[in-house]
């Protein structure tokens, strides 16, 4: 009987086929990590833009310039 060169054993299709999930499983964790960073870089561009801020570091020292309730 001739054998293919795609015929492995039921081993070596499983060793491949769990590699090859693993790989699919490592490039959706890091596609859901992206999506969440630009989820929450969004929100925060939002956030500032609400309050007329360019930058986060910037918010603490306007709120304090505008007679904010931070006691000294």
């Amino acid at each position: 009987m001739e054998k293919s060169l795609f015929n492995d054993s039921e081993k070596g299709q499983a060793e491949r086929q769990a590699q090859e999930d693993e790989r699919v499983r490592k490039e959706k964790a890091a596609k859901q990590r992206q999506k969440d960073d630009d989820k929450r870089r969004e929100e925060q561009e939002k956030k500032l833009k609400k309050y007329g801020e360019s930058s986060g570091g910037q918010k603490e020292e306007r709120h304090g310039l505008l007679g904010g309730s931070r006691r000294h």
